[in-house]
């Protein structure tokens, strides 16, 4: 039995598609329109995963629309979730790396918020800020203690901004 592991980035009305960190092309497309409705998108997604019936899946879904996140997970419960499979912080971290414009951000899982701060090196911890984007994560195999899990290249201790802007700059100098 296959298990079908996709990670799906949903933002106006449009779906980035990963599949084990690695985005998805569609018909030549990065994004996907699904503004014909949800079930209509995964008809299509069926057919282009060669999905079967009774197969294992495990779906994460990410954006900043919480309703709309939530519509996907409600229409999901008929699929069979894989129960071994844990989605991590270096999986996120595949689908963030691509979202070049995604510096300061609210991550919020499971009622948990974690301000970030992406740089060129890793992410880092920073001080709260309502004024954030926020960053939604849902789906029925997300590690408990999801920021542990890249306990290395995650600084836990909040860092000022300054000096890893100084450390980018003499580092690209060597």
């Amino acid at each position: 039995m296959a298990i079908h592991r996709y990670f799906f980035w949903i933002e106006d009305n449009e779906i980035e598609i990963y599949k084990n960190g690695k985005q998805v092309l569609y018909r030549g497309e990065k994004r996907i329109d699904y503004s014909t409705g949800i079930a209509n998108f995964f008809d299509t997604w069926k057919e282009n995963s060669a999905y079967i019936d009774g197969d294992f899946v495990d779906f994460i879904f990410i954006g900043s629309e919480k309703e709309e996140l939530e519509k996907f997970v409600e229409f999901c419960k008929d699929f069979i979730y894989a129960p071994d499979i844990k989605f991590t912080f270096e999986d996120l971290k595949n689908i963030l790396n691509n979202k070049k414009n995604l510096k300061k951000f609210c991550l919020n899982i499971e009622k948990k918020e974690y301000f970030l701060q992406k740089t060129e090196f890793n992410y880092n911890r920073i001080p709260k800020n309502k004024d954030l984007t926020k960053i939604y994560v849902y789906g029925d195999s997300i590690e408990e203690n999801f920021l542990s899990e890249g306990i290395t290249d995650l600084e836990i201790e909040i860092k000022n901004t300054t000096e890893s802007k100084m450390a980018a700059f003499f580092k690209n100098r060597l």
